[in-house]
């Protein structure tokens, strides 16, 4: 029997948004002294069309330094699925590069980021790892990390724990979980090898990533790890909306105990189904929903959702990245009502933009600033990049 699942989640008070369309300003920019090599400094334009979402009245961005803040080799990678950990480290993942020294590039290898770009002392390590951490085979041929997450583990020898979205498992897509004890030096298979047991697979799931709340997730406001996903099995393909799921941080190696949001219920409380194939869009943006990360930003008490599709679609690299967009949303709740923070779809014109992450280590002390992770591909830097975004109350 299917059954839907009320939210154990407090129900928080959104407040303060308005009904009608309002559009945002254009983007204030300003000039930030970079000690890095090499840093690219690109204009942003300031054309903003076709927002998918209504305009929130309670924090939009104002402006965002164009100064582009970029580590690693050459041919770094991209990707970059990132968390704060612990041990106060940030921990990363390589896709398809060489991160930081390797001899050739990986689909999938850890890596860990050491200062901060604000104090000017950035730089990143690769992490020696086992087979499971580590794979080769570019694009949709190689298993790649679309998600990262540190958490506390009573179970774990060392009391904490990472665990890892594994994507492209197979020729279609889909997505199974690895975790590690020890900082990223060993990895395991969470629900059994994908490659021999094909119930350690979730097919639906193309780009799976995890909600960020705070070192080690102790910022999280409940005791549920949250993920999101493309609506897709695979990551290559754009989608029109966003899902989510959510699984107790206690029970994450057990895949059964999974569920999926699956609307709301007449009070607009989240319903729940441990059935995938009744998922409901948390999220929504016409050709614009693509790699999409989320996180808590604890001061201000709001999540925001981060998606750009300037990967992925050819035609985009063949007629000057006409649709890159760049879209910054807030809500009170990991699964909205989502409200428009920031949107320009002509986001770094001559860069593809794609995987933007708003980085939890980042997030200033009022909230009211942080740094902007992304990849570039082929156009633009192929490294670590960072752009610090600054925001304002309405």
């Amino acid at each position: 029997m299917k059954r839907f699942l009320p939210s154990q989640t407090p129900d928080e008070q959104q407040g303060g948004h308005p009904l009608s369309l309002l559009f945002l300003c254009g983007v204030l920019l300003s000039v930030l002294t970079s000690i890095f090599t090499p840093a690219i400094s690109v204009p942003i334009s300031g054309n903003i069309s076709a927002q998918p979402q209504l305009t929130s009245r309670y924090v939009t961005v104002s402006s965002i330094d164009p100064t582009v803040l970029s580590i690693g080799d050459t041919k770094a990678g991209d990707n970059w699925a990132s968390t704060w950990a612990d041990d106060d480290q940030l921990y990363t993942y390589i896709s398809d590069g060489t991160g930081f020294g390797l001899a050739s590039a990986m689909s999938m290898y850890p890596a860990k980021i050491v200062g901060t770009p604000a104090r000017g002392h950035l730089s990143g390590q690769n992490i020696s790892t086992n087979a499971i951490g580590k794979g080769t085979g570019g694009g949709p041929s190689g298993k790649k990390v679309s998600g990262l997450i540190s958490v506390s583990d009573p179970t774990s020898p060392s009391g904490h724990v990472l665990y890892a979205w594994v994507r492209n498992i197979t020729r279609n897509g889909g997505a199974s979980l690895i975790y590690s004890y020890d900082h990223a030096a060993t990895w395991n298979w969470a629900w059994g090898n994908p490659g021999t047991t094909s119930a350690a697979i979730i097919p639906e799931l193309g780009y799976p990533t995890w909600m960020q709340a705070g070192e080690n997730d102790t910022a999280a406001q409940d005791m549920y790890l949250y993920f999101y996903s493309q609506d897709t099995p695979t990551a290559y393909q754009v989608a029109d909306a966003v899902i989510m799921g959510r699984i107790m941080k206690t029970q994450a190696r057990v895949k059964s105990d999974y569920q999926y949001f699956a609307g709301l219920d007449n009070n607009g409380n989240p319903l729940w189904t441990s059935d995938i194939s009744l998922r409901k869009p948390v999220f929504t943006a016409q050709g614009q929903s693509y790699r999409a990360f989320v996180t808590y930003d604890p001061p201000l008490k709001r999540y925001f959702l981060l998606t750009a599709n300037g990967d992925g679609l050819d035609s985009n690299w063949q007629t000057g990245y006409h649709t890159h967009n760049l879209g910054i949303y807030e809500a009170a709740r990991p699964w909205g009502p989502w409200y428009t923070a920031y949107y320009n779809d002509h986001f770094q014109p001559k860069m593809n933009v794609f995987a933007p992450q708003m980085v939890a280590k980042w997030i200033a002390a009022d909230g009211m600033s942080f740094y902007l992770l992304y990849s570039s591909e082929p156009a633009g830097p192929y490294r670590f990049n960072l752009q610090k975004v600054q925001l304002s109350s309405p």
